[in-house]
């Protein structure tokens, strides 16, 4: 019987309820390998405290090293990358790291696999901080020719990449986000009281989950919300992630529109009521002006909730003809689509049905198969 490599994991970019829905796509993505459960790879994880305390539900079924920081101090992890996990690594005899968050450190043991989410910084810098912008021009490019191989999540965001970094397009693979198959749920009326106990929420009601970043685009979708209830002041709008640099803007919107009873704005919420609040909402915006991908999409479709989605980066690719895309600051166009979706109950369901299909084709399965495709060829050192 041959004996398995070891494959490190490298998540000590990762902080809880910090970098967006990379987080959840790694966690997920991780999850499916770990349930392929493949002979020939044994999985090692390199973490920090807080995302152990965050993810039991992973970490309780891998091999994992704990790095006791918060993570708050990136100039801090940065150096635990090339110092604690480096000796980590030839400690463990791991043969490879893949690192999930789009750096390779400075110093490495092995050979690194590099997952790039996006390249967003290099393409829209102003929609970020001077010092993360230099920081990405310095380390981005670095890693990405250092890496042994580069994965990403969409055709979008692989040709990105090749745009801003000069590195060999067969050095660059996809691996589509996944999702599990979503569990029924104990029915539609406890869910709907689970919503409405928890939240307060009733229906008809859209959802929003995101981080209040910039690029998330909020505000076109609560301005073209306070369009909708003049028609339907019953309904509400959901917001869900936590707290970018445009919260308070978005809060002071949400109050000049008079819209504080038809807007909740919930924060960052269990994933069970995520997928509660999906399994009940009469849509999804998602008006976001960037994406690697856009994995609530296919997670609202999997759940029968309809999509409307911006027409820009990733989210064709994902959203196909499953959905309804819409430029992303034509607040008129979104407004529309909304109230189409509650005035037009034929056009509603048939969303529902292509939007199931199409997330039928997004399986955590086929993602952590591609994942570990990736994995063969660094190990096998093609």
């Amino acid at each position: 019987m041959t004996t398995p490599q070891r494959v490190g994991l490298n998540l000590l970019w990762l902080v809880p309820g910090v970098v967006g829905g990379s987080e959840e796509y790694t966690v997920r993505t991780l999850d499916g390998v770990l349930d392929v459960a493949p002979p020939d790879i044994e999985l090692v994880l390199f973490a920090l405290r807080p995302f152990i305390d965050a993810h039991p539900e992973l970490t309780d079924r891998i091999e994992t090293a704990t790095l006791s920081l918060t993570g708050r101090d990136k100039s801090v992890r940065v150096a635990a990358e090339s110092s604690w996990l480096a000796f980590q690594c030839r400690r463990q005899g791991v043969a490879m790291v893949h690192h999930a968050g789009g750096i390779l450190p400075a110093v490495r043991a092995v050979p690194g696999l590099l997952t790039v989410h996006d390249v967003q910084p290099l393409l829209h810098p102003e929609n970020f901080s001077p010092a993360k912008r230099a920081f990405s021009r310095a380390v981005l490019p670095r890693s990405a020719k250092a890496a042994r191989l580069i994965v990403t999540p969409s055709e979008y965001s692989r040709q990105a990449l090749l745009s801003v970094v000069d590195v060999p397009p067969e050095h660059v693979w996809i691996v589509p986000h996944g999702i599990p198959e979503p569990s029924v749920g104990p029915g539609r009326e406890v869910d709907l009281a689970q919503v409405d106990a928890a939240f307060g929420v009733k229906p008809p009601f859209f959802v929003y989950p995101a981080i209040t970043y910039p690029h998330k685009n909020h505000l076109t979708l609560v301005r073209a919300f306070a369009r909708v209830v003049r028609e339907h002041p019953e309904a509400s709008l959901v917001l869900t992630g936590g707290e970018g640099q445009m919260e308070g803007e978005v809060l002071e919107t949400i109050a000049r529109l008079g819209l504080e009873g038809q807007v909740h704005r919930l924060g960052r919420i269990p994933w069970r009521d995520l997928a509660a609040i999906l399994r009940q909402a009469h849509g999804l915006g998602f008006p976001s002006r960037f994406e690697g991908f856009g994995a609530p999409v296919i997670e609202a479709m999997a759940r029968g909730c309809p999509v409307v989605a911006a027409d820009a980066t990733a989210l064709p690719e994902v959203v196909g003809d499953a959905g309804v895309l819409v430029e992303a600051d034509d607040e008129e166009a979104w407004a529309t689509e909304l109230l189409r979706l509650l005035d037009d109950p034929e056009h509603h369901a048939r969303l529902v049905a292509t939007g199931r299909a199409r997330a039928a084709e997004y399986s955590a399965v086929a993602s952590a198969e591609a994942l570990l495709g990736a994995y063969r060829e660094v190990l096998s050192g093609s």
